[in-house]
């Protein structure tokens, strides 16, 4: 899972003893160059504030650390979150995000997003089914509750979970509380939720961006880039995407009870189910779940924070790749020929077989749940009770 041209930055996982040795940064060093840093001996990781009322306090920390022409360098900061094995090579998920240092007096500072509850990608992906009952569940009497809460974080120092900094470039400390006030004025309002999956449309855009700490990453870049800030990397820094491939994506609303499309998503959610302990093991499961979720004509969903989606499926279904993170001016390219990818990017539709016999089952509901077939069959008893 980790080429030479990816710099094999997931091979070794660092130890305690190795997280957290002393390496100066010097104000020189070449943009894009992965360094081990020195942290704060406060034995304390947790972020100061989260609320956004309270990021005012955090701007005006800020504005007595980072005066307007103190020069600031600005590094793409991560750690291992996660790994698993996947062909006897392994995989490995990052955590991300922006840290920063005050060449004239070292201060620190850093943001992220993260998710509320980080014990499972899964909070993610499947929610929390409440109803009455089984019966009443299968006709659409059920609501979803999703458990994938997020908030920002700002930090007055750079934690000590973060293992690798890639510097990115310059700025003052002028531009650095700009980019804290869009933090706190723009992003927060907007972004309260985590959102790991993205939609690659069939003409190779993003149909759909995830929302993930990459992503507040990307839009933190922007933001910088925006205000004048040159950013360049020596070598490509690369991020962990979950890519659906769709042919279409349609907004639907899910609130209302007993409709087909609450019938519909919960034959989706069915059929995920009987691959879920596989999808738990390894994400990349999730693929062989959407084979069969194409092959039996069920439609597939997607949950976003603001709006749901009833997503069209079309081969490769489901990846799992490394792309450089899009330094702006640069935009991200799912499609991109730079890029490694847990699955081929060619799906074997013959070499999924479908579980029995629940698969066929669902396949046959999602016939039977047609207009045309209602009418079919209210037809039917009328006529055989009029005989």
């Amino acid at each position: 899972g980790c080429s030479a041209w990816l710099g094999c930055r997931a091979q070794v996982v660092p130890s305690e003893e190795e997280v957290g040795e002393v390496v100066e940064v010097e104000h020189e060093q070449e943009a894009g160059d992965a360094v081990e840093v020195e942290h704060e001996q406060d034995g304390n990781d947790e972020p100061e504030e989260r609320r956004v009322e309270d990021l005012e306090i955090q701007e005006a920390w800020l504005a007595t650390e980072f005066l307007d022409d103190d020069p600031v360098e600005v590094y793409f900061g991560e750690f291992l979150l996660a790994r698993w094995v996947l062909e006897r090579a392994p995989w490995n998920a990052y955590h991300s995000g922006l840290a920063f240092v005050n060449n004239r007096t070292q201060r620190k500072a850093l943001f992220d997003f993260t998710p509320v509850d980080t014990s499972s990608v899964m909070n993610m992906i499947v929610p929390e089914m409440r109803y009455a009952s089984v019966p009443e569940m299968l006709v659409g009497g059920y609501d979803m509750v999703w458990n994938d809460a997020a908030h920002s974080q700002f930090f007055r120092h750079w934690p000590k979970s973060y293992t690798t900094f890639t510097r990115l470039g310059q700025l003052n400390g002028t531009v650095l509380r700009r980019l804290a006030h869009w933090m706190r004025t723009e992003y927060m309002p907007k972004h309260n939720a985590f959102s790991p999956v993205e939609i690659a449309g069939a003409d190779g855009s993003t149909t759909l961006r995830s929302r993930m700490c990459h992503d507040f990453v990307t839009d933190a870049l922007w933001v910088l880039y925006e205000n004048g800030v040159n950013l360049s990397v020596t070598e490509p820094v690369f991020r962990d995407h979950i890519i659906m491939y769709s042919s279409k994506m349609a907004p639907v609303d899910q609130k209302v009870w007993y409709t087909r499309g609450k019938r519909q998503w919960m034959r989706y959610l069915r059929t995920l189910y009987l691959f879920i302990e596989g999808i738990k093991e390894q994400f990349t499961f999730a693929r062989a779940a959407l084979v069969v979720v194409w092959k039996a004509g069920v439609p597939a969903f997607l949950h976003t924070p603001g709006q749901d989606y009833e997503v069209t499926l079309v081969p490769p279904f489901l990846n799992y790749c490394y792309l450089p993170l899009a330094i702006p001016p640069e935009k991200h390219d799912p499609f991109g020929s730079m890029k490694l990818c847990a699955l081929s990017m060619t799906a074997n539709l013959t070499n999924e077989s479908i579980p029995l016999p629940w698969a066929p089952l669902l396949a046959a509901e999602e016939r039977l749940d047609q207009p045309v077939a209602m009418v079919s069959m209210l037809l039917v008893i009328v006529f055989a009770a009029c005989c």
